[in-house]
């Protein structure tokens, strides 16, 4: 298998691609960013915004098409005269992704010198259309269910597909979750259960097994920790292997003494010693335990015996970290000791069973945060001190995290089974509730999780958003937990209604023939015992729920696509019929449903090898569509805000230019990234059904063809790339990940992005799979926002969750003249995805963006009658390509222009529309159901924008007739201004 392209080789192959085979010959690595800048290179970025930044671009596509041409002419220029066809890169994001690759399926499909007259004519003739793949754009502008209305068989069928979806997602993750709940329901049996089959128990051999298991569990973990004090650097031990060798060991150990607890003896044992005997009598074995555990790591790394010739280790027993170690275990076998006293000791015997179920397994990890904080104190003066507190400090964090949601999911579990228990005794209506409950929650949570209005950052983050933005943002974070609360309680009372046909507290306490007290506690929790014969059954039919419900998740994650029962394949297939087929002349769509999968190009096809084919009247832009890898549980603190890195996608490479972080000496700094690309026409394109078993020698083993080799694997597809971009509502959406959401979402299934091979070393057997074997482990990591880029697969998502103007990756090639379309839904002019995306450049790439007269720009006044005269509906930047590069980098120049009104220059229809329509041109992205009126009044805004900067800048003047010279016109005024007396970069909105 090949290694993945680097950054550097990407960049080469593009500038070659481009602008001839021997651009950047003899430009060395360190100086490409220079050799990029004097290839002078051109684009235009569409920026996100749904159908209604589509619809905008499209205007400025036109306009582009019908410039430069003199004062008072109307004919159209020539296509080698166009400045359509002047641009080298296309890039776009989300809703820019939808025209941006109509566009380039139009192009694929026919001449660039057939196109162009297309673009902005009709034909002569009486009554004549407009060219098919407008006219269609146009019809098809409700793209999702382009028949509107109740009646409507699109509007159903759609329906139909969301709920389809969703219940096979249900089928993977309802198993799954009441599978945990079995889990739970199994450990309270086996702590109420498991001390009492031990005949009449005077030995105390229950006691003593539990005890010493729990004891083994506790040095094992206690171990790991040792060593690891004694490591540091690239030898220190990693999070995942402190879950396996500290955590979990400890948690096991927390379960073994809550069974050690519930015992006869122990029980006798506890009502019978003062808490001041049991404090020191468990202090002095919280001794021997941690002097034992320094004796098991000695012996198990083989340093034992010449620990016990060393003369020098032994006058280390006077040192501080030796003792301090001795009297932290002091301190975690009294504070056991307490805990002990306090959980196990009460008369009311369900009450102390509910107790010991709910809190003995976290006291022993609180014990073990209490000894750690202990030897913190006392060894705070030695060597390494500062090193040991940080790996304290965040031991006791996961220890603190797994004590909260132990309590919070057995509370919630055997609330559930009290409910069951309600409910057995005729208490239907609290059921009905609960259910009820959830119902609402998961709407409302669905409505204001999915909205663009909400957000996963603080207010104080966002200072510019709404009361109802705020609003919003609130309901969803509360509307999600409180979801899964009531799914708990729910799940948990199912499964004993069907499966145990009563309430789990009457098994529980009928193990130990509990009797409640009267008005006790436990007389309410308890409210029946069940029969011997009934409650000999518990485990077994508890362990039949846990296979089937295991099978059945099993069978559901290897056969229920994770990418193709998400609402991704709705949302691409319409795409993909109204934007991509709108092109293609003879299409021959299934007369039952109107879907041609020939509308669907791969996205190689896109950029013909031979370079005649690709110029002059063949022209094509080199389309790059930026989605968002989703990094939502990344250790790269400096992201912690972002969650996400640029993922592009082009004809001819697939890849981040963020993954593959090289330091500059082993266990040293980050120095660069390496970045990671393959290649777009085998990349994401193979299916997992093409292996075939065969025998060598002797096994059977699956074959696997070479990829290379594989000519079913054309690599992702045009459509499968635009949906990616535009996948606006994910559970993990970058910079908008919210963890509450993200699980109500996928629970929802309310899912819009793709799950793809890693393109780096990682994903070496994966990257060339259209998404992963299973199911069942990327949607726990969509729901639980555990998404990073170290695993085989990746998450992605809409190309605005990172940035939402498609400018970044532009930059990132010294692009020197660059035209950006702003549509985003910004209608008091914030500019927050302007400054988020001139923010990143600066940090990345150290390459300050300063504007002109940004401030001029206006929004749409609020009083109907009031007009905004002389107000630029652009501005234009000055990209400082040599404050990164050197003084002899040119600097770039950038047209901003933003979707504006101001009920001045517009025409008629524009206006109407605007005067019926007060959020114009800034409606919400979640309207993407466009009427007819609300297509050409976009459209038109964008030409007629466009067109009057054009025709500004050119007047009347017969020199100016590329697109560079007419930019440099453009930017003279900022050029002239010196640097201080420009707009200061773009920081958080205007």
């Amino acid at each position: 298998m090949t290694n993945p392209l680097s950054t550097i080789e990407v960049l080469r192959a593009e500038a070659k691609e481009i602008h001839g085979d021997h651009a950047l010959d003899g430009v060395q690595d360190d100086q490409l960013n220079l050799g990029l800048n004097a290839l002078e290179s051109t684009a235009l970025c569409l920026s996100g915004g749904g159908i209604r930044s589509a619809t905008f671009a499209l205007g400025i596509i036109q306009a582009l098409a019908a410039r430069p041409r003199p004062c008072k002419d109307f004919r159209l220029p020539s296509p080698d005269k166009a400045l359509l066809g002047q641009f080298n890169y296309l890039s776009t994001v989300s809703g820019g992704g939808y025209i941006g690759s109509w566009l380039s399926a139009w192009l694929f499909r026919q001449p660039y010198a057939d196109v162009l007259p297309q673009l902005n004519t009709r034909g002569h003739e009486v009554s004549a259309v407009e060219p098919t793949a407008i006219g269609d754009l146009r019809r098809d502008s409700n793209y999702l269910t382009p028949k509107v209305g109740l009646v409507s068989a699109d509007t159903w069928a759609a329906a139909a597909m969301i709920l389809r979806n969703l219940v096979l997602n249900w089928v993977l993750l309802i198993p799954l979750f009441l599978l945990s709940l079995v889990v739970v329901k199994l450990a309270a049996v086996g702590v109420a259960w498991l001390p009492h089959p031990f005949g009449d128990q005077k030995y105390g051999v229950a006691l003593a097994i539990l005890a010493a298991i729990s004891l083994v569990l506790v040095l094992t973990g206690l171990r790991f920790t040792l060593r690891s004090m004694r490591l540091s650097g690239t030898a220190s031990a990693t999070q995942e292997q402190f879950l396996w060798g500290n955590l979990l060991p400890m948690f096991l150990g927390g379960v073994a003494w809550t069974g050690a607890l519930d015992t006869t003896i122990g029980y006798q044992l506890l009502i019978v010693t003062p808490l001041a005997d049991l404090l020191v009598f468990g202090g002095l074995f919280g001794v021997v335990v941690y002097g034992a555990a320094q004796v098991v790591t000695l012996v198990t790394t083989g340093e034992f015996f010449s620990a016990l010739l060393d003369l020098g280790r032994w006058a280390r027993l006077k040192h501080r970290t030796t003792w301090g170690w001795l009297v932290a275990g002091f301190a975690y076998g009294a504070f056991l000791g307490f805990g002990a006293h306090l959980l196990g000791s009460g008369g009311d015997a369900p009450l102390r069973l509910l107790l010991l179920l709910m809190f003995a397994t976290p006291w022993l990890l609180l014990s073990q945060l209490v000894a750690e904080t202990c030897y913190v104190a006392l060894t705070s003066n030695t060597p390494r001190s500062d090193e040991q507190r940080e790996w304290f400090a965040r031991s006791a964090g996961w220890y603190l995290a797994v004590c909260l949601a132990w309590i919070a999911g057995v509370a919630l579990a055997l609330l559930g089974s009290w409910t069951a228990g309600q409910v057995e005794r005729g208490a239907d209506a609290l059921f009905d509730w609960l259910v009820a409950g959830g119902g609402a929650t998961a709407v409302i949570g669905w409505l204001t999780g999915a909205s663009g209005r909400s957000s996963a950052q603080p207010a104080t983050q966002a200072p510019n958003r709404s009361p109802v933005a705020l609003l919003y943002s609130v309901v969803a974070s509360l509307a999600a937990p409180l979801f899964f609360a009531l799914l708990l309680v729910v799940g948990s009372a199912v499964i004993d209604l069907v499966v145990l046909r009563d309430s789990l507290f009457t098994y529980l306490i009928s193990y130990g023939n509990y009797v409640p007290l009267p008005d006790s506690t436990g007389s309410v929790l308890f409210q029946g015992m069940a029969e011997p014969q009934d409650r000999s059954m518990v485990v077994p039919l508890l362990l039949i729920a846990a296979a089937i419900l295991g099978a059945i998740a099993w069978f559901a994650s290897k056969y229920i696509n994770i990418n193709r029962f998400s609402l991704h394949g709705l949302y691409r297939n319409r795409l993909v019929r109204a934007f991509l087929g709108a092109s293609h002349i003879g299409r021959k769509p299934d007369r039952f449903t109107g879907f041609d999968m020939d509308d669907n190009p791969p996205m190689a096809a896109l950029w013909p090898k031979d370079r005649a084919r690709r110029t002059g009247d063949l022209w094509r832009p080199f389309h790059v569509l930026t989605t968002t890898l989703n990094i939502v549980s990344t250790r790269n603190l400096a992201w912690q805000q972002r969650k996400a890195m640029p993922f592009t996608i082009s004809p001819l490479h697939s890849g981040a230019a963020s993954l593959c972080p090289l330091l500059d000496q082993p266990g040293g700094t980050l120095a660069t990234y390496r970045g990671a690309y393959r290649p777009s026409a085998k990349y994401g394109g193979a299916s997992h059904s093409g292996r075939q078993w065969i025998l060598w020698p002797f096994l059977w083993r699956k074959a696997r063809r070479p990829v290379e080799e594989d000519e079913q694997n054309t690599g992702i597809t045009l459509g499968t790339a635009m949906a990616i971009s535009g996948a606006a509502v994910n559970p993990n959406m970058g910079y908008h990940s919210s963890p509450t959401v993200s699980l109500l979402l996928t629970l929802l299934n309310v899912r819009l992005g793709w799950w793809l091979g890693n393109p780096s070393p990682v994903g070496d057997k994966s990257w060339y799979r259209n998404g992963p074997p299973t199911a069942a482990l990327p949607l726990v990591k969509d729901a639980f926002g555990l998404t990073t880029d170290t695993q085989p697969y990746v998450n992605l998502s809409d190309g605005g969750h990172f940035e939402n103007l498609g400018l970044y990756e532009m930059v990132r090639r010294r692009c020197r003249y660059i035209v950006v379309s702003d549509a985003g839904c910004d209608p008091t002019f914030t500019y927050s995805d302007l400054g988020d995306t001139v923010r990143k450049i600066g940090i990345d790439f150290g390459i300050p963006v300063r504007f002109h007269e940004l401030q001029a720009m206006k929004p749409r006044p609020a009083n109907p009658a009031e007009v905004l005269a002389n107000v630029p509906y652009h501005a234009m930047g000055i990209i400082d390509y040599a404050a990164a590069d050197g003084p002899t980098a040119k600097p770039g120049i950038l047209l901003y222009v933003k979707a504006s009104f101001h009920n001045c220059e517009e025409s008629a229809g524009v206006k109407a529309y605007a005067n019926s329509h007060p959020t114009f041109p800034h409606e919400s992205t979640t309207d993407q159901w466009f009427s007819e009126s609300q297509f050409e009044s976009y459209r038109s805004l964008g030409f007629e924008i466009m067109d009057s900067i054009l025709a500004e800048a050119q007047g009347c003047a017969t020199d100016l007739a590329t697109l560079k010279q007419i930019l440099d016109r453009l930017a003279e005024p900022a050029l002239r201004e010196a640097c201080d007396e420009c707009d200061p970069p773009v920081i958080a909105g205007a």
